[in-house]
């Protein structure tokens, strides 16, 4: 028997319990290999608690180009149709001495492997006062919020009433998120200033 297929074949005893925390990039890929996973003996388990959003249109959605639906991807339709399991919630608190994961609904998963890639969410409580009025870009499900927030201000907006925005941060991202704000306000016909 040939190298390739002696690494092919199926092992006599389960390799484990992968549990993959969170619907992010990386595990879209190793989504997309699960039923191969499982062929090797590897119970590939995904917790997320929503869709995933897809940063790679979310300026666009948040500029009117795409609809917010278009933006999200169904992770555990997803992984169902590539032979592994769902499970829509939120983990709480993970105990590795006993590899397991506990769940805001109540329950616990236990794991042999655990990769975590649950995204990133900007604390608005670490500066005092932004809570009430900023507009985080990250979870990316906020900017589709925003996107309606603003559509309505700009419908609202009276003759000669300008918008005034800020968006902090001037990296790649601040940049997207500044020239789509300004594609929504024209699409909207609203009056918006950029900082």
């Amino acid at each position: 028997m040939s190298a390739e297929i002696a690494a092919d074949a199926p092992p006599d005893r389960p390799a484990g319990r992968l549990l993959l925390l969170g619907a992010g990039h990386a595990h879209l890929h190793v989504i997309r290999h699960a039923r191969r996973l499982a062929q090797h003996g590897l119970d590939v388990t995904l917790i997320d608690p929503d869709r995933f959003w897809y940063s790679g249109l979310a300026t666009g959605m948040l500029g009117g180009m795409y609809p917010c639906e278009l933006d999200q991807v169904d992770a555990g339709r997803l992984i169902e149709k590539h032979g592994g399991r769902f499970v829509r919630d939120r983990a709480i608190r993970i105990d590795p001495a006993a590899q397991q994961v506990h769940l805001a609904g109540g329950s616990s998963i236990g794991y042999d492997m655990l990769s975590i890639n649950i995204g990133s969410v900007v604390p608005l409580d670490r500066v005092p006062g932004a809570a009430p009025i900023a507009w985080p870009a990250k979870p990316i499900s906020g900017l589709c919020r925003l996107r309606e927030h603003l559509s309505e201000r700009f419908a609202r907006q009276s003759p000669g009433q300008t918008l005034r925005i800020v968006v902090i941060g001037g990296g790649a991202t601040g940049c997207e998120l500044a020239a789509n704000l300004a594609e929504l306000a024209q699409r909207r016909q609203g009056r918006v200033e950029l900082t």
